[in-house]
C-alpha cells in the first residue's frame, strides 16, 4: 500500500476542461481546493485498477514515447488525465473508508491468523490495452472542442463515441456470441469489449462529474402565448381579401395548432395527411362531451 496519492497530479500541460460550481452546489467536496480531479488520492489504487501512464502508452502505441514536444506527450498527458477521472468517480470518503478497511483486513490477517499475502496481486497487467485506454484519450480530445452552448462541447456528446466503438466492436471478429437467456424483452450478452471495462466505467463517471451538464433546452410554448398566436392568426384571416391568402393563413394556423397539440417537431407537421384529417374531425368537431381533434400522420416519427 506505498501509494501517495498527492504525488500523482495533473500534468502542467492538462487543459482539460472542468464544470466551475456555485455555492449553491452541495455533495462533493469543497470544489475550491485544488485537489479535486487534480491529484489522486492514498489508496485510489486498490479501489480502482491502475496503470501508470507509460504502460498504457506502451499498450496503445507498442513502443516507448520519444522524448520531447510531440504527439507522444499529448498522449500522456491525455493518459493521466483519464486516470485521474477513473479516480474521481469515487468520493474521497468512499476511498478513505475503502482505505480503513484494507488495513484492519491485513492487520487482522496478520497479526491474529499469520496471513501475509492478504491482498491478490495487483500486477502485472497484459502487454495490450484491455481497458480502452486508446478510446480513452480520443473522448477526451474530442471534449477540447468548442460546444454550440458553451466553451466546450457537453459530455452527453462526446459519450456517443463510446456507443459508436462499441457498435464496430460487435459488427467485427468481436461479435457478441455467448448470451444468457432474461426473461422479457432483456437480453444480456458475454463481452470483453473495453469499453465495458470496470477502468472505462469508472473514467466515463469522473469525466462527467469533472466537466458537468450545461443544458440549455428549447423553451416551452405556453398556452398564453399560443392564443396570443392563435388570435394574431384569426386577425390576419379575417383581413385577407383573396381566398388563395386564406387558404394560406389557415394551413399556417393548422400547422401551429397541430406543432403545439401533437408535441410534433417542425419536420413532423408536414406528415400530417390533410385529407384524413377533415374526415376524422366531421364528428370531433361535433362532439359534445368530450372535445378532442385527431391528428392523422403518416409514417415513422418520434414524440416530444
Amino acid at each position: 500500500m506505498a501509494w501517495h496519492g498527492r504525488c500523482y497530479k495533473k500534468r502542467v500541460e492538462d487543459r482539460y476542461p472542468r464544470a466551475k460550481l456555485s455555492e449553491n452546489d452541495f455533495g462533493i467536496e469543497d470544489p475550491d481546493d485544488g485537489k479535486m480531479f487534480n491529484e489522486a488520492r492514498n489508496c485510489d489504487n486498490y479501489i480502482c485498477p491502475f496503470q501508470y501512464e507509460l504502460c498504457h502508452f506502451r499498450n496503445i502505441q507498442h513502443r516507448n514515447p520519444i522524448e520531447g514536444p510531440t504527439l507522444d506527450q499529448n498522449l500522456l498527458v491525455a493518459l493521466r488525465r483519464a486516470n485521474l477521472d477513473a479516480f474521481w468517480a469515487r468520493t474521497t470518503k468512499t476511498v478513505a473508508t475503502n482505505r480503513s478497511n484494507l488495513k484492519q483486513l491485513l492487520n487482522i490477517g496478520n497479526d491474529t491468523i499469520g496471513i501475509i499475502h492478504g491482498l491478490p496481486p495487483m500486477g502485472p497487467h497484459p502487454l495490450r490495452d484491455e481497458w480502452g485506454a486508446g478510446m480513452a484519450v480520443v473522448i477526451l480530445e474530442k471534449s477540447l472542442e468548442s460546444g454550440i452552448n458553451s466553451t466546450h462541447v457537453q459530455f452527453d456528446t462526446i459519450r456517443k463515441f463510446r456507443s459508436a466503438f462499441t457498435n464496430a466492436w460487435v459488427s467485427s471478429i468481436h461479435t457478441m456470441t455467448q448470451g444468457v437467456i432474461a426473461k422479457d424483452t432483456t437480453n444480456i450478452f458475454v463481452t470483453n469489449n473495453p469499453g465495458f471495462s470496470l477502468w472505462f466505467e469508472r473514467f466515463m463517471r469522473g469525466m462527467h462529474s469533472r466537466m458537468g451538464d450545461q443544458a440549455k433546452p428549447d423553451y416551452p410554448v405556453t398556452g398564453e402565448q399560443m392564443r396570443h398566436l392563435m388570435n394574431r392568426v384569426e386577425l390576419d384571416y379575417q383581413d385577407c381579401v383573396s381566398e388563395e391568402r386564406r387558404r394560406y393563413i389557415a394551413r399556417a394556423g393548422l400547422f401551429f395548432m397541430s406543432a403545439y397539440l401533437g408535441s410534433l417537431r417542425g419536420e413532423e407537421v408536414p406528415r400530417l395527411v390533410r385529407n384524413y384529417f377533415n374526415e376524422l374531425n366531421q364528428e370531433s368537431l361535433h362532439c359534445s362531451k368530450v372535445k378532442h381533434c385527431v391528428l392523422p400522420l403518416y409514417g415513422r416519427f418520434k414524440w416530444g
